[in-house]
């Protein structure tokens, strides 16, 4: 595997996940969340976030509802689940 083939790789995924649109958290009830994504077609600009997930918090842990379209989507997703609510 030759490696200088797959660090321009990677540090373009690292740009296009910096550069992904913001995802708003919304509290809707109690320990209830809603994850706003942008609310446009699926691009690579919004990791294909583009619409509303939701978690919520038990006394065993968080439950996410819908990982999202990508892998990059769902560790955005997994980011604002881990913020501090």
């Amino acid at each position: 595997m030759r490696f200088d083939l797959w660090l321009p790789l990677l540090s373009l995924v690292t740009a296009v996940h910096a550069l992904a649109e913001p995802l708003k958290r919304v509290e809707v009830a109690e320990n209830v969340y809603a994850i706003v994504g942008p609310l446009e077609q699926r691009s690579m600009g919004n990791l294909g976030n583009n619409a509303t997930f939701g978690f919520f918090v038990t006394a065993e842990g968080v439950v996410l509802v819908d990982s999202g379209g990508t892998l990059q989507g769902a560790q955005a997703l997994e980011q604002q689940v881990r913020e501090d609510r």
